[in-house]
């Protein structure tokens, strides 16, 4: 137990650091980008969650957390270092079988539609967004598991958890539920 306590909805990490295979760090068996790879121009890692703040919904002490390598303030406390950030800035918590995203967050999976009936679209032809399936939705987002969504494609970060490939975005970027 830290001897410091965050305020509001701040948390405090700690990154836990490990080895890198083809370009991916393997931490406890859960991939995700290596520190010196990016995807986004953002490097995920993953954390253990060592103080929450009162208004902290999701990220209790003790769980663990994926978050940007650039997450928060390098603070060194308890004769450790952490980082204290938002909550809302953390990618995803995981869960006891899945990643769940916070607020207003949404993982999602890309629906690959190369075809509009029987033509097939060249890559430059494609429609500057794309379709999704909703994997998990924060606890403030008004998607589903499972909806179908349009999704602008710049606005989502490309992360992969246990090899699967998945999208992180803000609810209000999406387009329409489909």
């Amino acid at each position: 137990m830290p001897l410091f306590r965050t305020l509001g909805d701040r948390i405090a990490v700690e990154i836990i650091r490990g080895q890198s295979v083809d370009g991916m760090a393997v931490i406890d068996g859960i991939f995700v980008s290596d520190v010196k790879k990016s995807t986004a121009n953002q490097a995920f890692v993953l954390a253990e969650v060592v103080a929450a703040g009162p208004a902290v919904k999701i990220a209790l002490p003790s769980y663990l957390v994926l978050v940007s390598d650039y997450f928060g303030e390098e603070v060194e406390a308890d004769g450790r270092k952490l980082r204290i950030g938002r909550e809302r800035d953390i990618a995803a918590v995981k869960g006891v079988n899945c990643w769940i995203p916070p607020a207003d967050r949404v993982l999602l999976e890309r629906i690959d539609q190369k075809y509009v009936g029987p033509i097939l679209l060249p890559e430059d032809m494609r429609a500057p967004y794309f379709e999704a399936r909703v994997l998990h939705a924060g606890a403030d987002a008004q998607v589903n598991a499972s909806d179908r969504v349009l999704v602008p494609k710049d606005r989502s970060v490309k992360i992969a958890i246990g090899g699967q490939r998945m999208l992180l975005i803000e609810e209000p970027s999406i387009l329409a539920i489909l």
